[in-house]
């Protein structure tokens, strides 16, 4: 009876366990990520008479239809140069046609983004700002597990 009873817990236990690391476990490694796209871009270096302003991560399901999580990186520059010269720049480090897109920022929310809102915290004030961004990918087997992708 008393070995049953120490089982019944242990097996509580073990499953209270499971859920929280689906619950909270799963998507904290999603964000991080997240995190890792982002810091990546972080790395490049900036070509000539340009700043970085600002960076955001984002993990969930971010654009189109179906199942599935994305991460999402991006940081906000302000440069003298054109959008051609600065995707010339960025070209060499892209891995793949998603990462290293640059577009012209003029306001704060980033409109490649389809389902919900990611915004940078500060707010482009001239014509002179561009979004530099990527989309990663995760080999965490149980990416897919986390709610937001869904």
């Amino acid at each position: 009876m008393k070995t049953a009873r120490i089982l019944a817990k242990s097996l509580i236990l073990v499953l209270l366990a499971a859920f929280l690391f689906f619950l909270f476990g799963v998507p904290a490694v999603n964000d991080l990520t997240a995190v890792r796209v982002k810091n990546a871009l972080c790395a490049l270096p900036l070509p000539e008479r340009t700043e970085r302003v600002d960076a955001v991560a984002k993990a969930g399901k971010l654009v189109g239809n179906g199942n599935g999580m994305q991460f999402y990186g991006a940081i906000l520059i302000k440069s003298d140069l054109s959008e051609q010269e600065l995707a010339a720049f960025y070209r060499p480090f892209a891995a793949n046609e998603w990462s290293c897109q640059v577009a012209r920022q003029t306001t704060p929310r980033i409109d490649s983004i389809e389902l919900g809102t990611v915004s940078f915290k500060v707010s482009p004030d001239s014509g002179a700002f561009y979004r530099v961004q990527t989309w990663g990918d995760s080999r965490f087997v149980l990416r897919d597990w986390d709610l937001r992708g869904h």
